[in-house]
């Protein structure tokens, strides 16, 4: 039986036992998922009266940065979208 965790893949380097590797999104419960998700969408930032730039980095209604360039991009890249 295959009790390596879905959503692994197998690595090895040369003359070392293979090891299971996961991909960051296999190792978010679904309520983590769903939690980052909601943080970059657009419909919560308007509600809370923020945006996001560009850049990706999350602004008030005033134009100040609350959260640095590339967050709402990287939540993206963990979250595989």
């Amino acid at each position: 039986m295959d009790r390596r965790p879905l959503g692994a893949t197998v690595a090895s380097a040369t003359g070392e036992r293979p090891v299971a590797v996961l991909s960051m999104v296999a190792q978010l419960t679904p309520s983590e998922r769903e939690a980052l998700q909601k943080a970059v969408s657009a419909e919560f930032l308007e509600a809370r009266g923020l945006i996001e730039g560009s850049h990706g980095e999350i602004k008030n209604d005033l134009g100040r940065t609350l959260f640095d360039v590339g967050f709402g991009r990287a939540i993206r890249k963990v979250l595989g979208q």
